[in-house]
C-alpha cells in the first residue's frame, strides 16, 4: 500500500509525529537518558492530535530513521520523490530528490516563516535549506547526510521489496525481515526502528508493515523507458542498479576487498523486460578486484600508486569468501570478465587475480576471461564486441529469469558474470552493456520474437544514464565512453567531453572526496564513536543483563604470544642470519610477529622522495624463511608498511588468520616538518576477536641534543595517525606496541658510558637516558610502559663488528632502539638485543603474552533474540505506552529504566564505569592494577607531598632505591577490601615497570625475564649546596657533563629543562 503522511510537532512536552488515516507512528525524546528516544505505533484514532502543529504544509513520503549527531536526535523523512520506473504492474520505483531532518530534543532548528498567503507557518529548517543562507557556525548538523541523500542517486519502493532482484522475489511476499542488508542505505538509520517492529505483537507487527511508514532505500540507478518488442508489441526496458552498502565509499578511499569479502564498488545490476505476455530479469556484477590493495598518492596531482597492502597467502580467505557469497547467491557460477591491461599496476593486480583463482578450490564454478580492453580497442570502440564469443558458452549455461504467462514457462538465472576494471566504471559499463544486449536477444530468440534497431538504441541509452549514474556516485563525473554506449560510434564532441570529466575527476579526488567519505561513513554508522539511538523497551535491560549472564556461551579467552622487533639497518643488505633475533629462545613460537625496521634504504635525497618496495620485498621474503624455513606456509605475511626508510612487516600464523579483521595501515611523515619521508611513522592496526591490537614503527629525529624535537616527532605521530572511521591509536586499541630507532640519548661521557657498559652497571646508564627522564616528566609516552633494560646500548657500532663507534666522532652508545607498550592485557616475558653485525645498531626484540577476546556474533544475536521471546511470553506485553504512562515511568518517584549506556543508580546516569575521588592530600596511584579486585601490594591513593601536575608509576627498582636513601615507600596491600589503602610517594617517580630481569646469553643475545632487577644508584651529589634547589641542579650537573660529540652547553639545557620542568627538582632530590 502506497501512500503519504503527515507530519506534526508538540513543542510542549516535545514530541514527533508521522500519521497517515489509519495509524500513527510517534517519537518522544527520553530526558533522563541521553541518545535514546520512545517510538510509539498507535491507531491514528488514539492520537492526541489536539496538542500537535502540523510541521509543514506538504507532506512526507516515509521514515528513514533516527541518527544521533552533535549530541541531539534527529528523524529523517523523505520530503520529495518522483516516479522513475515501473516494472511491472503495481511495482513501481521513486528517485528521492529531497530529505529532511528534525530534531527531537531541541527547538534550535526550528524556524518560523511566511508561506504565500503571509501566514506565518512554522517549519523546520530543512524545508528552506537550499534558499536560505546560514551562517557556518549554524548549519544544521545532519546538513551533509541530507545533500547527500537529497542527490537524486538513492530509490526507494513502497509497494515491493527494492533490495531484492526479481528472481529472487519472485514467490515471496513482502517481508521487511527478508530484505537485502547489503543494498540497504539506511540499514543504520532505520536499525532501531526494525528492532521495535520485530519486538512488536505479530498483529501490531502486520499493521506496521502494511502502513510503509519504514521506508528502506537502495543507492544507484533505476529508470523505465517504453519500447516496442517484436511485432508492435509494447513493452517496458527497465535497468536497476544496486550499490552495496558494505564497503561504500569514493574512488580512492574504498579499494578492493574486505576480510568479510565485501568489495568496493560493488554493483548488481539488473536488466528487465516487461510485456503483457512475458517478463524476463537478467543480473550481472561489478566490484573491485577482490584482493587487498590501495591506491596511494604519489604526492603529484592526479597521480596515484596501485598498492599491495596484504600478501596473497592472508588474502586467500577473504576472496574465497566473496566468491563463496556470489556462488550462494547467484547460482552454479560466476564468470570473471577481467578488463584490466598491462600498465605496471594493473598487470600485478592481474597477475595476484589469477594467482588467486589457481589456489582456490571451486574447481569449474568460476570461470576466468582476460579481456585487455585497451589494447583491443585500438582500433575503435567496435572492437569490445570481440568479447562476446568469449563468453557464449558461460550465457548459454546460466541463462535468465523468465516468466511467459501464455505458455506458463519458467526459467531461471543460475550464474552470473562478475566484470572489473581498475575502477569498474568506463571500460565495464561499455562490456555489461554487450553482456546485456546479448542477454535479451537470447530472451527473444526463446520466445521467437525478432528484435528491432529502436530496442536496442533504447537499450544504450539506458546503459549510458546507468553508466553516468554509478560515474557520479565513486568519481564525481559522468562516466567517460558514454557517446559510443548511447549511439555505438565515438565523436569528437564525445572525445572532448570524456576530456573534461577526467579533469574533473581529479580535482573531486583530491579536493572533495575526503568529505564525502566522512559523510558516507556517518550515515552508514561506520565511525567507531557513533553511537546508535536507542528506542526504550521494557524489557532491553532485563535481556543485557541475561545475555552478560550467559557470555560464557558465545564468548571465550584466548592468550596470543606476540613478538615485536625493531632493528635499524643503516640502509645495508647482507645474508647475515636473522635467527639470533627472531628467535632469542631458538624456538619460532609467537602467534604475531611485529617486525619493525628503519633506513631500510639509505636516506639520501633521492630515496626520501619515494619508497622502494624491493627492499621490503627483499626483508619480508629474509624474515618469513627464518619463521618458516621448511616453507610450510606456517606463516604468512598480513600486512606491510613503509615510510621511505620505515618499514613494518606483520607475519601471523596461518590458523591466526580466521581472527582477524579490520586490518589497516597509516604513515605520518615528521622530517622537514612534515614534508619528508626521512623520519616518521608507520602503523597497521587489526582486530584480533574482539581486542583491538595496533602496531607502530617509528624513527624519530636524531642528534644528541635534539631531545625536543623527537618529543615532538611522538606528539605528532601519536595525534597525526588516524585510521578509517575515526580510529586513532589511544582511544581506539586495547593494546598497542611502538617499536623504533627513537634515537634518545644517555647523557653521560663517553668513557663514563663504556665504563658502566663494562661493568653492565645498566642502572646508572638508565638514570641518565633521555628517553627515561622524558617520561618521568610526562612529555612522551604517558602511559606506555617499558621492561627493564638489561643489554648494552644498541647505537652506535662499527659496521660488521660488536665495537662501538670508534671514527672520529665517536658518538656515545646510546639506547636508541626501544620497545613500549600499553595494554592491560599483556604480560611481557622477554627484552633484549641481539649482536648482528650488518648494521652500526644492534636489533632489539620484546615477547609478550596478550588476552584476547573472542565473540561468536551469530550465536550471541540467536541467544538475545531468543530472550527477547521468553521475557515477552513472561510478561503481560503492552501493545503501546501512552504519554501519561511514559511520565509517570519517568516521573515524581521512580527513576527511569536502565540501559546499557545510562545507569540510573549512577551520576548524571552515567554508563557502568564508576569514578572515585581520591581521599583529601591523595591522589590516585597509577601503580594500582586495573581490576579493583585484585590485589598487587599497590594501595589505591597515595599521599602527596608536593605539587607536581604529572604522576606516573614509579619502577620498582627505583622505589628499592629510594629505600635505601631511607625515604617512605607503599605499603604492600595483602588483602583487597572495600575500604581504599592510602600509601605515600614522592612527586616524581621514574618510569620503569615493575618487571624482573635476569640475564641469559642465547646466540649471543642478552634478555631479560621477569624477576627482579638491581636498584638503580642514586645521582651523585654536591656537598653544602646552598640550597636544595642548586644542590638538585649540582647533582645533575655532575651526574652529565657535557659529552665529546655534543655542542657546547646541549646537555647543560637538557639538565636545566629538567630542573624546571613538571617540578623534577623534588623528585630527584629524593633520590640523593
Amino acid at each position: 500500500m502506497s501512500g503519504t503522511l503527515q507530519i506534526f510537532r508538540r513543542t510542549s512536552n516535545r514530541s514527533i509525529a508521522l500519521a497517515n488515516r489509519d495509524w500513527t507512528l510517534q517519537f518522544q525524546y527520553d530526558k533522563a537518558s541521553k541518545g535514546r528516544c520512545i517510538a510509539e505505533f498507535l491507531p491514528t484514532t488514539e492520537f492526541d492530535i489536539a496538542n500537535y502543529k502540523p510541521i509543514k504544509l506538504q507532506k512526507v513520503f516515509g521514515c528513514l530513521g533516527l541518527i544521533d549527531l552533535e549530541g541531539h536526535l534527529f528523524l529523517g523523512v523523505v520530503a520529495g520523490c518522483a516516479q522513475v520506473a515501473k516494472v511491472r504492474d503495481g511495482e513501481t520505483v521513486q528517485r528521492i530528490h529531497a530529505v529532511e531532518f528534525y530534531c527531537l530534543d531541541s527547538d534550535a532548528f526550528d524556524t518560523k516563516f511566511v508561506d504565500l498567503n503571509g501566514n506565518a507557518v512554522e517549519v523546520d529548517q530543512a524545508d528552506v535549506f537550499d534558499s536560505v543562507e546560514r551562517p557556518p557556525d549554524q548549519e544544521h548538523p545532519c546538513a551533509e547526510i541530507q545533500r547527500l541523500l537529497s542527490g537524486g542517486t538513492f530509490y526507494y519502493s513502497s509497494d515491493h521489496d527494492l533490495s531484492m532482484n526479481l528472481q529472487a522475489r519472485a514467490s515471496r511476499e513482502y517481508d521487511p525481515e527478508a530484505f537485502d542488508h547489503q543494498f540497504l542505505w539506511n540499514n543504520y538509520l532505520i536499525g532501531p526502528l526494525a528492532q521495535m517492529r520485530a519486538n512488536m505483537q505479530t498483529s501490531r507487527r502486520a499493521a506496521l508493515d502494511q502502513s510503509r511508514f519504514l521506508t528502506t532505500i537502495i543507492r544507484g540507478f533505476a529508470e523505465t523507458i517504453a519500447v516496442s518488442v517484436g511485432d508492435n508489441m509494447p513493452g517496458q526496458l527497465t535497468l536497476i542498479s544496486r550499490l552495496s552498502a558494505k564497503r561504500a565509499g569514493t574512488r580512492f578511499n574504498a579499494r578492493g576487498i574486505d576480510d568479510d569479502g565485501n568489495v568496493a564498488n560493488f554493483v548488481e545490476i539488473e536488466t528487465i523486460l516487461h510485456t503483457s505476455a512475458f517478463t524476463s530479469s537478467f543480473c550481472q556484477v561489478r566490484g573491485s578486484i577482490p584482493l587487498f590493495w590501495e591506491q596511494v598518492s604519489t604526492g603529484f596531482m592526479g597521480q596515484h600508486k596501485v598498492e599491495v597492502s596484504r600478501s596473497p597467502s592472508a588474502s586467500q580467505a577473504a576472496f574465497e569468501r566473496h566468491f563463496a557469497s556470489l556462488l550462494d547467491k547467484y547460482g552454479d557460477g560466476v564468470h570473471v570478465v577481467n578488463l584490466l591491461g598491462s600498465a605496471t599496476g594493473e598487470a600485478m593486480l592481474t597477475e595476484l587475480y589469477q594467482g588467486a583463482l589457481q589456489a582456490s578450490d571451486f574447481d569449474q564454478r568460476v570461470r576466468y576471461t582476460h579481456f585487455d580492453f585497451h589494447s583491443e580497442v585500438k582500433q575503435g570502440y567496435e572492437g569490445a564486441s570481440k568479447v562476446k564469443p568469449l563468453l557464449r558458452a558461460s550465457a548459454e549455461d546460466y541463462s535468465f529469469f523468465l516468466q511467459a504467462n501464455a505458455a506458463k514457462l519458467e526459467m531461471h538465472q543460475s550464474g552470473v558474470f562478475r566484470t572489473n576494471c581498475l575502477d569498474c566504471l568506463d571500460r565495464t559499463n561499455m562490456i555489461q552493456n554487450i553482456v546485456s544486449q546479448a542477454n535479451l536477444e537470447n530472451v527473444l530468440t526463446t520466445l521467437r520474437i525478432r528484435t528491432t534497431a529502436g530496442l536496442w538504441e533504447r537499450h544504450g541509452t539506458l546503459w549510458a544514464d546507468n553508466g553516468d549514474a554509478l560515474s557520479r556516485i565513486y568519481a564525481g563525473t559522468g562516466a567517460l565512453k558514454t557517446s559510443f554506449t548511447r549511439k555505438g560510434k565515438m565523436s569528437f564532441a564525445g572525445a572532448l567531453a570524456d576530456a573534461t570529466k577526467s579533469v574533473g575527476r581529479m580535482y573531486i579526488n583530491n579536493f572533495q572526496d575526503k568529505g564525502k567519505q566522512q559523510t558516507i561513513d556517518v550515515m552508514l554508522g561506520r565511525l567507531v564513536n557513533q553511537k546508535a539511538v536507542v528506542l526504550f523497551d521494557p524489557i532491553a535491560d532485563w535481556v543485557n543483563t541475561e545475555l552478560h549472564k550467559r557470555s560464557g556461551e558465545w564468548s571465550s579467552n584466548m592468550t596470543l604470544k606476540v613478538f615485536a622487533g625493531t632493528y635499524n639497518l643503516n640502509g645495508r643488505d647482507g645474508d647475515e642470519d636473522l635467527m639470533p633475533w627472531l628467535a632469542p629462545n631458538s624456538e619460532i613460537d609467537a602467534d604475531i610477529y611485529a617486525i619493525g625496521f628503519q633506513e631500510i634504504v639509505e636516506l639520501t635525497p633521492s630515496q626520501i622522495v619515494s619508497a622502494d618496495p624491493i627492499k621490503v620485498r627483499f626483508w619480508a621474503e629474509k624474515v618469513l624463511a627464518c619463521l618458516d624455513p621448511k616453507q610450510s606456509d606456517r606463516y604468512v605475511l598480513l600486512r606491510t608498511g613503509q615510510l621511505v626508510g620505515a618499514a613494518l612487516l606483520i607475519f601471523v600464523r596461518r590458523e591466526c588468520l580466521h581472527h582477524i579483521k579490520l586490518v589497516e595501515g597509516a604513515m605520518r611523515k615528521t622530517g622537514l616538518k612534515g614534508m619528508s619521508g626521512n623520519k616518521g611513522a608507520v602503523a597497521v592496526r587489526m582486530d584480533y576477536g574482539a581486542t583491538r591490537i595496533c602496531f607502530l614503527n617509528a624513527h624519530f629525529a636524531a642528534g644528541h641534543q635534539n631531545y625536543h624535537e623527537r618529543n615532538q616527532d611522538f606528539v605528532t605521530i601519536l595525534h597525526g595517525i588516524k585510521f578509517q572511521r575515526g580510529r586513532n591509536i589511544l582511544d581506539h586499541h586495547d593494546a598497542v606496541i611502538w617499536v623504533g630507532d627513537f634515537n634518545y640519548r644517555i647523557g653521560l661521557p663517553i668513557e663514563q658510558v663504556k665504563q658502566y657498559i663494562q661493568q653492565e652497571d645498566w642502572g646508572q646508564l638508565y638514570s641518565a637516558d633521555q628517553l627515561n627522564r622524558e617520561m618521568i616528566k610526562g612529555k612522551v609516552f604517558q602511559y606506555f610502559d617499558e621492561a627493564e633494560i638489561t643489554f648494552a646500548p644498541t647505537y652506535k657500532f662499527d659496521n660488521g663488528t660488536d665495537e662501538y663507534d670508534t671514527s672520529d666522532k665517536q658518538r656515545i652508545p646510546a639506547w636508541t632502539d626501544r620497545i613500549l607498550k600499553k595494554g592491560s592485557g599483556m604480560r611481557q616475558l622477554q627484552y633484549g638485543s641481539a649482536k648482528l653485525r650488518l648494521s652500526d645498531h644492534k636489533p632489539v626484540y620484546a615477547t609478550y603474552e596478550m588476552d584476547v577476546q573472542l565473540v561468536d556474533e551469530t550465536k550471541r544475536s540467536a541467544i538475545e533474540r531468543g530472550l527477547y521471546d521468553q521475557r515477552r511470553v513472561a510478561i503481560d506485553e503492552r501493545s503501546s505506552l501512552r504519554d501519561e504512562e511514559i511520565e509517570s515511568i519517568m516521573g515524581k518517584n521512580l527513576p527511569p529504566p536502565s540501559t546499557e549506556r545510562s545507569k540510573w543508580w549512577l551520576e548524571y546516569h552515567a554508563s557502568s564505569k564508576s569514578s572515585v575521588r581520591p581521599p583529601p592530600g591523595t591522589r590516585l596511584n597509577t601503580n594500582r592494577p586495573s581490576n579493583p579486585w585484585q590485589s598487587n601490594g599497590e594501595p589505591d591513593f597515595i599521599k602527596t607531598t608536593g605539587s607536581a601536575p604529572i604522576l606516573l608509576p614509579k619502577p620498582a627498582s627505583l622505589r628499592a632505591s629510594a629505600v635505601g636513601q631511607g625515604v617512605a615507600t607503599p605499603p604492600p596491600l595483602p588483602t583487597r577490601t572495600m575500604t581504599p589503602s592510602v600509601g605515600e610517594m614522592n612527586e616524581i617517580a621514574p618510569r620503569l615497570p615493575s618487571r624482573t630481569n635476569t640475564v641469559n646469553s642465547v646466540s649471543g643475545s642478552r634478555s631479560s625475564s621477569i624477576t627482579r632487577r638491581k636498584p638503580v644508584p642514586p645521582l651523585p651529589r654536591t656537598s653544602s649546596p646552598a640550597s636544595n634547589a642548586s644542590a638538585d641542579k649540582a647533582g645533575l650537573d655532575a651526574a652529565r657533563p657535557l659529552s665529546s660529540d655534543a655542542p657546547k652547553g646541549s646537555d647543560v639545557d637538557h639538565l636545566a629543562d629538567t630542573a624546571s620542568e613538571a617540578s623534577d627538582l623534588s623528585g630527584y632530590k629524593s633520590l640523593v
